[in-house]
């Protein structure tokens, strides 16, 4: 759905993590790894260019304002996501629906998050071309 993407994945114990597992229960969508979207839609040699060009960047991130509601068009599918913006212009993303959108009284419920630390998050590049989450694939960490 996304070709391929550049994340900054969280690592397994941080509580953005416990976060999203408790919002795909609540919603009944699909769980995946919490990370902060770089960029997407990408070939993979971009992907592959822009991971490069990343690697030195050492950043943090903060929450900007509260979580919104987005909805994007793929391949005449509706992706729906419930994300956190943050700082530097990007965002995180706490759940995930296809085809069907989420209600105001679901973004009621997520929380904001706190501030992500740099030694919280590794860049990588992923396979997102399906457009299930659960089957993205990490390819480099």
């Amino acid at each position: 759905m996304f070709k391929y993407c550049v994340w900054y994945v969280l690592k397994d114990k941080h509580i953005i993590h416990q976060q999203i597992r408790r919002y795909s229960q609540a919603f009944n969508t699909e769980q995946f790894t919490a990370h902060i979207t770089v960029r997407h839609s990408l070939e993979k040699d971009e992907a592959i260019e822009l991971y490069r060009n990343h690697m030195s960047k050492k950043e943090s991130f903060s929450p900007v304002g509260s979580p919104v509601i987005t909805c994007c068009t793929k391949n005449d599918k509706y992706f729906y996501s419930i994300e956190q913006p943050l700082t530097n212009g990007s965002h995180i993303s706490l759940a995930y629906r296809v085809n069907s959108g989420f209600h105001p009284m679901e973004l009621a419920i997520v929380g904001k998050i706190s501030t992500i630390a740099i030694d919280d998050i590794q860049l990588c590049v992923v396979d997102c071309s399906s457009e299930h989450p659960k089957e993205w694939e990490i390819l480099s960490i």
